[in-house]
């Protein structure tokens, strides 16, 4: 039910934007464009205002009919209705299980970069994931890439819909379907 429910393209915000203006901006683009679901990604020192950026987020995302999913671990999530939250796979593998509240409440996902972190997700009842990188990534240039060949191994192997990430870009989308991916995942390709 949820993989006819997830869109295509999977927007996931950088670091870069200046304020909460600057963020809002950026993403509204894309919402033109219909991308319908966003992932609040802050890995930098903007992270303590999270909330605030997420409360805004969420109110844009819901005016264009969008889904927001909040980048944050899940002893600590905002109090920002969204559709989810996305876990590091440093949390993923040492979460020993997800409370019926926050799967009651949230839709849940994570990063794969292994079959290991993919076979963790499984056993916790993930609901969907974004196996990265599949090609070349400035997030991750030292990680070596899956390779659409490999990928297929992890689809296979997936009890949950998988995003291809990492290095993708819009001319990947049907490769990724064709693959056995809901679609793709993408931060620098849609953060011009």
């Amino acid at each position: 039910m949820l993989r006819n429910d997830l869109p295509d393209i999977y927007m996931i915000t950088y670091d870069d934007f200046e304020n909460v203006e600057n963020l809002i901006s950026k993403v509204e683009t894309q919402l033109k464009k219909n991308i319908k679901l966003v992932q609040l990604r802050i890995k930098n020192e903007k992270s303590g205002h999270y909330a605030l950026y997420a409360d805004e987020l969420f109110k844009l995302c819901n005016a264009y009919s969008a889904r927001l999913v909040l980048n944050h671990p899940l002893n600590a999530i905002p109090k920002v209705d969204c559709f989810g939250v996305h876990i590091t796979s440093e949390e993923l593998m040492q979460t020993q299980g997800i409370s019926d509240h926050i799967k009651n409440k949230y839709t849940v996902s994570c990063p794969v970069h292994n079959l290991q972190e993919l076979d963790k997700a499984n056993e916790l009842g993930f609901d969907f994931a974004i196996l990265s990188p599949i090609k070349k990534s400035i997030t991750y240039p030292k990680i070596q890439p899956v390779g659409w060949k490999e990928s297929e191994i992890f689809i296979k192997r997936a009890n949950m819909p998988l995003y291809a990430a990492g290095g993708m870009g819009m001319t990947d989308l049907h490769q990724a379907k064709d693959s056995g991916f809901v679609g793709i995942a993408c931060l620098g390709a849609l953060w011009q």
